[in-house]
């Protein structure tokens, strides 16, 4: 386990079909931005830690920005940030150079560079579905981005996992299409 107080993050990759774009951030990225920025803020606040992302695009890259801007900006320096990469090459199918170089970006802040959890350079999907688990089994929390209607994804599986195969774990989610008078997702969470 990573630590008591340590949490990970899963995630679409796109919000409303659009993919993320930290550079040109849509309205919906960053209404999505703004509500991991609380919900880490808030945990920070009650003692949360360490966090746990997996590097894949979309919501794992923007929760691992994220942290970074409270380590950098909000000075949250005794916050321990974990990547964890499914198998060696991950992403070298990437298109994007900017995405290659933000996941750089994260390594250089995360404990020990990061975790390779299979050395096979070849992709297959289990190996993403064995990334999610092994982040939620070493975590104490949850936060799952999710819409709540896409029944076959990742982020689905991963949430589920958590649900059916976690003793005594805190699941929380964000629901980026839904959205209160303050702008932020809607949050449902073990935290005060």
């Amino acid at each position: 386990m990573f630590g008591n107080n340590s949490i990970c993050f899963t995630g679409h990759r796109t919000i409303q079909g659009k993919y993320l774009n930290m550079s040109n951030m849509t309205p919906e990225w960053a209404l999505v931005h703004d509500s991991l920025i609380h919900f880490c803020q808030r945990a920070y606040n009650n003692g949360w830690k360490e966090f746990v992302v997996g590097g894949a695009l979309g919501i794992d890259m923007l929760a691992g920005l994220v942290i970074i801007e409270l380590i950098t900006r909000f000075h949250c320096d005794d916050i321990k940030l974990h990547l964890c990469i499914p198998h060696n090459g991950y992403n070298k199918r990437w298109i994007s150079q900017q995405n290659r170089d933000e996941l750089a970006y994260i390594k250089s802040f995360a404990v020990n560079g990061g975790y390779v959890l299979n050395n096979d350079p070849v992709f297959q999907i289990y190996m993403l579905h064995r990334r999610n688990e092994f982040m939620v089994d070493k975590s104490r929390l949850t936060c799952g981005v999710w819409d709540g209607r896409t029944a076959k994804s990742g982020t689905y599986s991963c949430l589920q996992y958590a649900r059916n195969h976690s003793d005594n774990k805190l699941i929380a989610t964000l629901n980026p299409l839904i959205t209160n008078e303050l702008g932020f997702c809607k949050e449902t969470w073990g935290l005060k």
